[in-house]
């Protein structure tokens, strides 16, 4: 066979070769993309009609037809009424427990040389008719001389007792047991005794005020 026609068989199978591999090339491109695009594509399994935005309540109750109930006007369903809740009688005694022993050490610590101050120190927890009757006390005592011997008594509640607690009328009243150091010219110079006081409790403007507080 001449030279000549073994090189242009040669070049004429190199040209077919490359032809198959190009065109084997190719189909396999085609056939990645169209598995892409297929992956890529998202699945919906349950549709939802749209409803112009508005959720959709599947779980509200429904009246004997099978048609949702709709809220009362004005109303909606997340809108609770609330009352406010009633302090219960524990409470109430404990928060006048907590106010009677502290006014009761106070009102009974004083001296006869400090202007009445464990006094004016509670007009804040006084009824205003309480509070009237204090400042009646303190101008009387105004008036009188300066004393020049030194007394004062300092008072320590010991235990108290409630005599009894109206929430609906707004009144209260305890009976306290006191301890009282009662001290005469020198620190050294006092006595010690038990003395009851009964005080008495108001509601005024939501507030539990002292209404009264007497010695026995």
């Amino acid at each position: 066979m001449p030279i000549r026609l073994k090189v242009i068989l040669s070049a004429l199978i190199g040209t077919v070769v490359i032809l198959i591999v190009v065109v084997i090339w190719q189909t396999t491109r085609f056939f990645q993309a169209q598995q892409a695009s297929v992956s890529e594509t998202p699945i919906i399994e349950s549709p939802i009609e749209d409803n112009g935005g508005a959720p959709v309540d599947t779980e509200g109750p429904t009246n004997q037809n099978g048609a949702q109930n709709a809220p009362p006007v004005g109303q909606t369903p997340t809108q609770i009424p609330l009352q406010q809740p009633q302090e219960q009688p524990d409470e109430v005694t404990a928060k006048l427990v907590a106010l009677t022993l502290p006014f009761v050490d106070r009102y009974g610590t004083f001296s006869n040389q400090n202007n009445f101050e464990n006094i004016k120190d509670l007009f804040p927890y006084m009824t205003e008719d309480l509070k009237k009757k204090s400042e009646l006390l303190i101008a009387e005592g105004a008036s009188k001389p300066f004393p020049t011997s030194y007394t004062g008594v300092v008072t320590k509640a010991l235990s108290y007792k409630v005599t009894s607690i109206d929430q609906t009328a707004g009144k209260g009243e305890f009976l306290v047991t006191t301890q009282r150091r009662e001290y005469i010219g020198t620190p050294t110079n006092f006595k010690v005794y038990t003395q009851d006081i009964f005080v008495t409790f108001k509601k005024e403007d939501s507030v539990w005020l002292v209404d009264s507080a007497t010695w026995k």
